[in-house]
């Protein structure tokens, strides 16, 4: 008899498993396509304005105000080519702004990547808890997010 119910409520416990993973695996997909359409939006409505180096460090702060709430989060930070964009030294010469102003400013755990091109101009893209905080639109082929160093 024990075994007969231990089997049972293995077998149930395998279907709950089984079923929380799936919709864990929705949950993610749909957040992800949230987040590809918030950014589509945002790359049509903002296609021929880059973001000031005002705007963009504010929001760089803002992203790291978040982060530094609780130890265990990082800034993570993704930089995208915009559409006319090729030059891979793009990519380097903007996630070493962002590394700069990060280690300089404001020490945080951060993660840097590359992300695949977006529409219209180039971004930079910065989530906080898993969640995308803010867009920086750049200038097209612009090396950083302000002309000149901050420091």
């Amino acid at each position: 008899m024990w075994l007969f119910c231990y089997q049972k409520h293995f077998q149930i416990s395998i279907k709950v498993i089984l079923c929380m993973v799936f919709l864990t695996a929705i949950g993610q997909e749909s957040k992800m396509q949230e987040h590809k359409e918030i950014i589509s939006q945002n790359a049509q409505k903002n296609e021929s304005k880059p973001t000031n180096c005002e705007v963009s460090l504010l929001l760089l702060d803002n992203a790291i105000t978040k982060a530094q709430k609780d130890q265990d989060v990082s800034l993570i930070v993704i930089t995208r080519l915009g559409t006319e964009e090729k030059s891979k030294r793009l990519i380097d010469s903007r996630l070493k702004f962002v590394e700069n102003y990060l280690t300089k400013a404001r020490p945080i755990k951060h993660v840097l990547a590359e992300g695949k091109k977006a529409e219209g101009l180039g971004v930079i893209e910065l989530y906080v808890q898993g969640k995308l905080e803010s867009i920086i639109f750049l200038k097209k082929n612009a090396k950083n997010i302000c002309p000149v160093p901050i420091g």
